[in-house]
């Protein structure tokens, strides 16, 4: 039985290695399931310095589905990539690994030059729980798409800070950022909140937004409210 065993292993090794996109993701699964995955990262690492960017993206990937914290030394290392799509796939495994020796230099990457980096650093950052630097940056971002996930992301952080710095989105000059943080700040318990949101309800909106500030104000208050159409 333990040869056999050892033969299934040796095939998921070879799987991870060799075989094809769709391969390669089942074997690390399995391989994180059996608990085998720290024999393997020491195989996988060099890849993620080969000459294609490709071989760098599909080995980080693989390292945050072994799960397992001998990849969090290399996956670091690997943040400093030239190539914006390593880097990307690079921080959701170090989201999925959900180790704080990460956060340090993800909270860095909230500057990246590249707002699909900047948007998985954020994400990264919620998983562990990191909210300091996700709020500083609500004050220098100009991006509306990483802005957006900043503010999304302090829904998870239920702080004294958090909500100051919600608190003073009600201000901001955009609408979207203006609702969001209305959303969240609703579920604390904001009057100026509730007031926002019930002047979704009054204005000339899409039926949709209409609907949305209903369900919030609901959410906020146990009672129905009914949309206006």
């Amino acid at each position: 039985a333990q040869d056999s065993d050892e033969a299934a292993f040796r095939a998921l090794v070879d799987r991870l290695l060799n075989g094809t996109e769709g391969e390669r993701h089942r074997a690390a699964a399995r391989l994180a399931f059996l608990g085998r995955s720290d024999e393997v990262v020491p195989r996988l690492v060099p890849r993620l310095r080969h000459s294609d960017p490709a071989t760098r993206c599909s080995t980080a990937r693989l390292l945050g589905l072994l799960e397992s914290r001998r990849a969090v030394t290399p996956l670091i290392a690997a943040l400093q990539d030239e190539d914006w799509a390593v880097r990307r796939d690079v921080v959701d495994a170090l989201g999925q690994l959900d180790d704080r020796r990460a956060a340090p230099r993800l909270r860095q990457l909230l500057r990246d030059p590249r707002i699909e980096v900047r948007i998985r650093t954020v994400r990264a950052l919620t998983e562990l729980e990191d909210f300091d630097e996700i709020i500083a940056s609500l004050g220098t971002e100009e991006e509306p798409q990483v802005r957006v996930n900043l503010v999304d992301a302090l829904e998870f952080d239920p702080r004294p800070a958090a909500t100051r710095a919600l608190d003073r989105l009600f201000d901001d000059d955009s609408e979207v950022i203006r609702r969001l943080a209305a959303r969240i700040m609703v579920k604390r318990g904001s009057p100026r909140a509730v007031e926002i949101i019930a002047a979704d309800l009054n204005r000339e909106h899409s039926l949709s937004v209409r609907v949305n500030a209903a369900e919030n104000l609901a959410e906020s208050t146990g009672d129905a409210v009914a949309p206006a159409r």
